[in-house]
């Protein structure tokens, strides 16, 4: 006996309630899959509009066929699928008697444990990055689209100015890229690069990352202070599988002295005597004792808003081991000499107070 033999006088009612409230269930699974944890956003606002449109089509329907009433079909009851899924569909079906809404939540259950059992292992699988080389046929289309997108975002969203600055530094830097839309900045020197100081840069690429505008990307064979970024056109090149939010440190210390810029130093200089003749006695964790504490001394000689003191160590000179001494001080500040005399002045002391102690 058959539904499509017309001599076989089935009823076809049974038939449809059955078929379509199983479509309608599918719907709101799609639902229950967009609410895990561990479906990116992209994925779960995909899944929810796809519900919407099979559930628009399909509740209208059930609702008629289980003579549920025209209040029923309304979006106002069935809506909450869109959010609840299966736990939602259930309680709509109980209300307007259109089937054991136990068997429905059971039929549920049942399905999400079946999907589930290899779900771990294929949720675990990973999804290269997408990447698009400069010279692909789209790429122009696409740099065009990421230019016009973030130029309108510059003029009308409500950025702060070190958003702003980020945002052109990025678009700048793409220009060079190798890729169409990712462009690749120094973590160390970004702050300088964009005139801000690294809380704000901070602050600022996190921003932009939760407003959806950059995404990290992962490239092969990226120097370990580099960063990739994605700038990103929603609905043309955001990825299905984003990476999330990492902190990222910018800048370096010794980057700015009092408020100015800075560059990069060594000065030499001899070791002491009394250094000299007490230094094979010393263990390496002395020895780095003793160095720290001549760094310390430099650095408040000089002062903070005149130098940085990065490092102080032992270096070969002439056959003999002398001190090397690494700062960064203010680009506006060309007095080596007197920088020198200062680095000097303390180095001797140093080797007075030693000699003293041996």
């Amino acid at each position: 006996m058959s539904i499509f033999d017309p001599k076989a006088g089935m009823n076809p009612l049974p038939w449809l309630q059955e078929k379509t409230l199983a479509a309608l269930e599918e719907a709101a699974r799609l639902v229950d899959l967009a609410n895990e944890p561990d479906t990116t956003p992209w994925y779960a606002k995909t899944l929810r509009e796809r519900a919407g449109r099979f559930a628009g089509r399909l509740a209208p329907v059930v609702a008629f066929l289980y003579e549920a009433g025209q209040k029923a079909a309304s979006h106002e009851e069935w809506g909450l699928l869109l959010e609840g899924g299966s736990a939602a569909l259930a309680p709509w079906c109980k209300k307007w008697d259109i089937a054991d809404p136990t068997k429905v939540a059971l039929r549920a259950a049942g399905a999400i444990v079946a999907d589930g059992l290899d779900e771990a292992e294929d949720k675990a699988e990973a999804v290269p990055p997408v990447l698009i080389a400069v010279e692909d046929e789209h790429a122009t289309d696409l740099r065009l689209d990421i230019y016009g997108a973030c130029t309108r975002q510059l003029l009308h969203a409500e950025l702060t100015e070190s958003e702003r600055r980020l945002e052109l530094w990025l678009l700048a830097e793409l220009w060079h890229s190798r890729h169409a839309d990712i462009a690749v900045v120094s973590k160390k020197f970004l702050p300088g690069d964009i005139d801000c100081t690294p809380e704000d840069t901070a602050a600022a690429y996190r921003a932009l990352y939760e407003r959806g505008l950059i995404e990290r990307v992962a490239l092969p064979n990226l120097r370990p202070e580099a960063l990739a970024v994605r700038l990103v056109v929603p609905g043309r090149n955001d990825s299905k599988h984003p990476a999330p939010y990492r902190a990222e440190t910018f800048g370096f210390p010794g980057a700015r002295v009092g408020g100015q810029y800075t560059s990069g130093n060594v000065l030499g200089a001899p070791l002491p005597a009394a250094v000299a003749s007490a230094l094979p006695g010393w263990s390496a964790a002395r020895l780095a004792e003793e160095l720290g504490e001549l760094r310390s001394r430099i650095q408040e000689h000089l002062g903070d808003d005149r130098a940085f003191i990065e490092q102080v160590e032992l270096a070969p000179s002439g056959g003999t081991v002398g001190l090397r001494v690494q700062l960064r001080q203010r680009v506006d500040d060309d007095d080596d000499a007197s920088l020198r005399l200062g680095v000097e002045q303390v180095i001797e002391a140093w080797g007075r107070s030693q000699a003293a102690r041996n």
